[in-house]
């Protein structure tokens, strides 16, 4: 008899310490931290931080022990138990949110791996998920949601528009956007969102892509004048404190976007002759615009003919083009993401001039996606495709190409 009560009660015993070790721990201190920020004045901390790398370093380490736990002889047990969890427990407060940080990281390790259309269906999927979770459940959940979004914000910081997982980058500042507090804190979020265009303009004009750095430069200067605008509404609804902090953040990006701008005119208009092609009466097509760059900047065995001056046309004046250059918003994309064109004619000058309304553009070969105006729609074939835009300019047909990668 004893040795039956004796049995029940260790049982007992067992099973809730089995099912507390499955439990998901709350946040840590070093973490909450970066999960509960209280305004946006303290958002505006982690933009262009003399330790970024180094705090995105420490951020994910405590990620990785928070999702891992700590090790032990027992992972096995608390895998175990957490599966248990999942399939009785109602996935609400720290449970939700662990298992959102989680499917980052199996996004992040997928697009790392090369599976960036593996990681787009599975974080489409989570999206539909929490959609369904917000119209459910409402502001609990948007907490939780807002929370796991700023822990994504480190977990994806450090990668560019040549990743694959650079599209959930894009998402998850969306995200962010939708589920901030009040306006302050969505003026923040905009603010770091053009501090990565930067980030990225910088990173593009290091690897010789000048057309794309203009770009993202473009963008983060425009988007700064809009910031600058809503600041000015917002003015007065603020503390000096943080009317100073707003201020202080936008003359520093401000300033350091115009000195960007500067740099990539600069560096375009100086581009060596071997990096230009001649445009002829008829059209001709021109490689894609990096690799063009690239090779002249490293290959020393073209030919000068290159520079050959460019053919007047029979009943106009002679044409300043040099070139076509295509902007795709990026160069690898996923099965059913869509990005957009655009198309610039580089003159003589070094000038750029946007001809996007005056060019038609097509994707050859067939099955890797398709051409609406100026977007372009992966299909689920992997492969190569190359984008040519044709457009009339000067009374003369010109053209040029850039090969985009379409991953599964």
């Amino acid at each position: 008899m004893w040795r039956w009560i004796v049995g029940i009660f260790a049982a007992i015993l067992f099973g809730w310490w089995f099912w507390r070790l499955g439990a998901i721990p709350a946040l840590p201190p070093v973490l909450a931290g970066y999960a509960e920020t209280k305004d946006g004045q303290e958002l505006l901390s982690w933009i262009g931080h003399p330790q970024t790398n180094e705090t995105r370093v420490l951020v994910n380490g405590a990620i990785v022990t928070w999702l891992e736990g700590e090790p032990s002889w027992f992972s096995w047990l608390r895998g175990s138990s957490r599966w248990l969890h999942e399939r009785i427990g109602r996935s609400s407060g720290s449970t939700e949110l662990h298992r959102i940080v989680s499917g980052f990281a199996e996004m992040r390790a997928l697009a790392d791996a090369g599976k960036s259309g593996t990681a787009s269906k599975a974080f489409l999927d989570e999206e539909y998920r929490w959609k369904e979770r917000l119209e459910k459940d409402g502001p609990a959940y948007k907490e939780t949601l807002r929370q796991a979004s700023l822990l994504g914000f480190w977990m994806f910081a450090d990668i560019d528009d040549s990743h694959g997982a650079y599209r959930i980058k894009q998402q998850l500042e969306d995200w962010r956007l939708k589920l901030s507090r009040d306006e302050t804190e969505s003026l923040a979020l905009r603010l770091m969102s053009l501090d990565a265009r930067a980030e990225e303009s910088v990173k593009a004009l290091e690897q010789n892509r000048f057309e794309e750095a203009a770009l993202a430069a473009s963008v983060s200067s425009q988007g700064l004048d809009n910031v600058a605008h809503d600041m000015d509404l917002l003015r007065p609804h603020w503390q000096e404190a943080t009317a100073n902090a707003f201020g202080e953040m936008w003359s520093r990006l401000h300033a350091q976007t115009v000195q960007l701008k500067d740099r990539i005119i600069i560096a375009g208009t100086n581009l060596p002759d071997v990096a230009t092609v001649d445009m002829g009466t008829t059209s001709s097509t021109i490689g894609v615009m990096t690799s063009t760059v690239d090779g002249a900047s490293t290959s020393t065995s073209i030919t000068p003919t290159t520079t050959t001056p460019i053919p007047t046309a029979p009943t106009s004046t002679p044409s300043t083009v040099r070139r076509i250059s295509i902007i795709p918003s990026s160069t690898s994309l996923s099965f059913g993401q869509t990005i957009s064109l655009r198309a610039f004619a580089i003159n003589e000058d070094g000038n750029r001039n946007d001809v996007t309304p005056r060019c038609q553009f097509s994707a050859a070969p067939s099955g890797f996606g398709q051409i609406d105006k100026q977007l372009f729609s992966a299909f689920a074939n992997a492969g190569s495709a190359v984008i040519t835009a044709t457009c009339q300019l000067e009374d003369q047909s010109y053209s040029g190409s850039v090969t985009v990668e379409v991953r599964f």
